[in-house]
């Protein structure tokens, strides 16, 4: 069990809870209460000798909750695996009462990941990759390429976008070369830059964007689609559509290798955990859920929910209008919110704090799509055209207004040396130097 401390929003080594409810770092609270002498967050009196009291209240909370995965472990599922009628699918669909629950194997692959993670992060520190562009370099972004023929132009509207990480290629490159195991194909790796699309003709295309050629056409969703990844190993792909399903697809294979079913309403995002080995989905059923990317078996299915302890974490308030877009940065601190009404919000994490708030375009148009790049310098934002704003100054440092028909998604070249962007106009279009 892992309980975040209120002062640094880091996982607690040794938790105390106060009176207030609120769970801290023992030294971290002690060292508080000697200089303040009240609970940091409800301000009210606090005294070091509560610390017993609240040492007892920690060890009654895990006996409470390691009874109660014990309980669950117990319960047997309410339905059989349901073999999946459609021609050519494998197997792999699961009813909602089928989710098998994180187990321990899963937990500590997440928490393992999640320590290299911090290490690289503390290792890079907050230097800026040299490469990354510059705030005066946006002035001479201009489009590089406009592609229109890669989706039906009988069904107008290309929904989803997702575009490959050369650092992710260069990742792969070391580790086939560390290990001819790897099971990475270099063909696969050599191939250019790799754009993946969805379509609102039911669709998903992966589009090699530097000989301009398709390079693979994925059908079987029954609806539009409304979001895509295109998986780090560079074989598979992942969709998302209004048909309540998700989809994983192999490069070169017409049937998708995995088809993951546990939602009862259109799926309206998915993102990929950085394992490279589960994806979060989430639905207009109120619900997201996690499941395996190679099996296609759901995890778990609850609501909005802490991914460890399965409960809510928080929520934010705020928007006048519908949440349209979410983004979380790369280092997990912040997370950004766009609604339809064009407000966009940025969310201090580790404090539950709103820190900015912008109304774009005067609220004519929605916030359909927003990305921070990799540095966590810069957020793109797809509404009536595409804005780039630099995270700090909150000023927009570029603009583009070449789409004729509403922004659906934004994203970011390596180091945002380049934008990528996919309107309901049919265009995939690339904005560089």
């Amino acid at each position: 069990m892992v309980f975040t401390c209120a002062l640094s929003g880091e996982p607690a080594e040794e938790p105390v809870v106060s009176p207030s409810g609120h769970i801290y770092e023992k030294r971290l609270i002690l060292k508080y209460i000697a200089e303040n002498g009240v609970d940091p967050v409800s301000n009210e009196s606090l005294e070091e000798n509560q610390h017993d009291a609240a040492c007892r209240v920690i060890a009654r909370l895990t006996k409470e909750l390691t009874a109660a995965r014990e309980a669950l472990s117990t319960l047997k599922p309410h339905a059989a695996n349901v073999a999946h009628a459609g021609a050519g699918d494998i197997d792999m669909e699961q009813s909602v009462d089928e989710a098998q629950g994180i187990s321990e194997a899963v937990l500590a692959r997440l928490d393992e990941k999640a320590k290299t993670l911090t290490a690289a992060r503390k290792q890079r520190g907050k230097n800026l990759p040299e490469e990354l562009t510059k705030q005066d370099e946006f002035a001479s972004f201009r489009e590089s390429a406009c592609h229109t023929g890669i989706h039906s132009t009988g069904t107008p509207g290309i929904t989803a976008l997702d575009v490959q990480s050369l650092g992710v290629i260069k990742h792969m490159i070391r580790k086939f070369v560390l290990s001819k195991a790897t099971g990475v194909h270099l063909s696969c790796i050599f191939k250019g830059k790799m754009v993946l699309t969805g379509g609102a003709d039911k669709t998903v295309v992966l589009f090699n964007s530097e000989k301009e050629q398709v390079q693979d056409v994925f059908k079987g969703h029954q609806k539009k689609i409304n979001a895509v990844i295109l998986h780090p190993n560079s074989k598979n792909a992942i969709s998302a559509s209004s048909d309540a399903q998700v989809r994983v697809w192999t490069t070169g294979e017409e049937t998708c290798k995995a088809l993951i079913d546990i939602h009862q309403a259109p799926v309206t995002d998915i993102s990929l955990h950085a394992t490279g080995d589960y994806v979060l989905s989430v639905s207009d059923d109120s619900h997201w859920a996690l499941s395996d990317v190679n099996s296609g078996k759901t995890l778990c299915k609850v609501k909005i929910w802490d991914l460890k302890e399965q409960t809510n974490v928080a929520n934010f308030p705020g928007h006048q209008g519908a949440v349209r877009a979410i983004a979380f940065s790369e280092n997990g601190y912040y997370l950004a919110t766009g609604a339809e009404d064009g407000e966009l919000k940025l969310w201090d994490l580790r404090k539950l704090k709103n820190l900015k708030t912008l109304s774009l375009h005067d609220g004519k148009h929605s916030i359909n799509n927003i990305c921070f790049d990799h540095s966590g310098t810069y957020l793109a934002v797809g509404s009536g055209d595409v804005e780039v704003l630099h995270v700090k100054s909150w000023q927009v440092v570029a603009t583009f207004e070449n789409h004729t028909a509403a922004v659906t998604a934004v994203r970011f070249g390596d180091h945002a040396r380049s934008v990528y962007s996919t309107s309901m106009d049919k265009s995939l279009r690339i904005y560089s130097v």
